[in-house]
């Protein structure tokens, strides 16, 4: 769901379907640049969603605040026209990732996303993990 703040606080809600068609449930005008704040999910892509939301809004310009692997899902900020120019204000330094992992585990396309081709039920102790992963 993205919810879009205009500047005199009315909003507007676009719910995204099962099809990966975006329909606006709410609408008042586009006249105004506005926020977005969109949470995207795993296999969707980034930029594919801007495209769709500037196409649905009629926007001449569309921009956004950091980009989302398409396996990760998070928080999304898009901002369109004139508010676009906004971003350079806002600090974007500082993100947290919370990751889950399966060791010894292959796959065909060494991610999540293939068939696994090997798995080996050995065990992985706290301190083992803490020792491979400090920098």
């Amino acid at each position: 769901m993205i919810f879009l703040i205009y500047k005199n606080y009315s909003y507007l809600i676009i719910n995204k379907n099962i099809n990966d068609k975006i329909h606006i449930a709410k609408f008042t005008t586009i006249k105004d640049s506005m926020f977005y704040k969109f949470y995207k999910k795993i296999g969707d892509f980034s930029n594919k969603t801007i495209r769709q939301i500037a196409k649905e809004v009629n926007a001449d310009k569309i921009g956004h605040i950091g980009i989302l692997d398409p396996l990760a899902e998070g928080l999304m900020i898009f901002a369109t026209n004139e508010d676009t120019k906004l971003f350079e204000y806002i600090k974007n330094d500082n993100k947290t990732y919370i990751a889950s992992a399966k060791f010894f585990q292959s796959s065909d396309t060494l991610d999540i996303t293939g068939n696994v081709i090997s798995h080996d039920k050995k065990v992985i102790t706290k301190e083992k993990l803490d020792e491979a992963i400090s920098w």
